[in-house]
C-alpha cells in the first residue's frame, strides 16, 4: 500500500475494513515512526544495532547471505587527510551479520481505539525486526481501556505472526499480510470503528 494520510484512507476504505497494517501506512504513522527512530539514534534500543544496508553479499561457497551493519562502538584511527596529514579519527566498528535488520517502532502498550501515532513518546522504542519479534513472543503487552492506564487486558498475539500482523518474507503478496488474522495482530481489535470511533 502507497503511504496515504489518514484523512485519504477515511475516504477510500470502508471503515470496518481497515486494518491495523492499513495504519501503519499511513503518513501520520510515519512521521511518528521517523521521529521515534530518530530518536533512538537510529538503532535497535535492545540489541544497538542499525538497520543493514540494502545489499546483501552472497557467498556461492558457503550458501550464505551476509549483511554490514554496526553496533555503535567506534575505534581511533590514524588517516591522512585531504591535506596529507596524519588526523586521528573515531570510525564505527563494522560488523558482518547473515540475516538483515530493518528497524521498527514498538509500542510499549496499547490503549483500546487510540491511532498507532497518538501516544506519548516514551510509550513507544525503536527495536530491529528480530528484537520485535522477540518481545511479542516472550513479553505481554497490555491494552488499557483508556489514558488512565488503570484497568488492562492482557493481549493475545495472532499465533501465526506472533502479534507482528505481517511477514516481512511475504510483502510482495498483499503487502505481507498475516493472513490468520488479517493485520489486526490480536485476538482483540485494537481499534473498534463499530464503536462510534472518529
Amino acid at each position: 500500500m502507497k503511504p496515504i494520510s489518514y484523512s485519504e484512507l477515511l475516504k477510500t476504505k470502508e471503515k470496518s475494513k481497515i486494518t491495523y497494517q492499513d495504519l501503519l501506512c499511513t503518513d501520520e504513522w510515519k512521521n511518528k515512526r521517523k521521529q521515534i527512530i530518530s530518536r533512538d539514534n537510529k538503532r535497535c534500543t535492545k540489541c544497538n544495532l542499525s538497520e543493514t544496508n540494502g545489499f546483501a553479499h552472497y557467498d556461492e561457497k558457503t550458501k550464505i547471505y551476509s549483511y554490514i551493519t554496526d553496533n555503535g562502538k567506534e575505534e581511533i584511527r590514524y588517516v591522512i587527510n585531504k591535506e596529507g596529514i596524519v588526523v586521528c579519527e573515531s570510525i564505527a566498528i563494522i560488523i558482518i551479520v547473515n540475516k538483515p535488520y530493518h528497524l521498527q517502532v514498538h509500542h510499549k502498550y496499547y490503549i483500546y481505539n487510540n491511532l498507532p501515532w497518538d501516544y506519548d513518546q516514551e510509550a513507544l522504542i525503536a527495536l530491529c525486526n528480530w528484537c520485535h519479534a522477540e518481545v511479542h513472543q516472550n513479553e505481554k503487552i497490555h491494552m488499557y481501556d483508556n489514558f488512565d492506564q488503570i484497568s488492562f487486558q492482557e493481549l493475545i498475539p495472532c499465533n501465526r505472526c506472533n502479534g507482528t500482523g505481517w511477514f516481512s518474507q511475504y510483502s510482495h503478496i498483499q503487502g505481507g499480510i498475516c493472513f490468520k488474522c488479517n493485520g489486526r495482530r490480536f485476538k482483540k481489535k485494537l481499534i473498534n470503528y463499530d464503536e462510534n470511533f472518529i
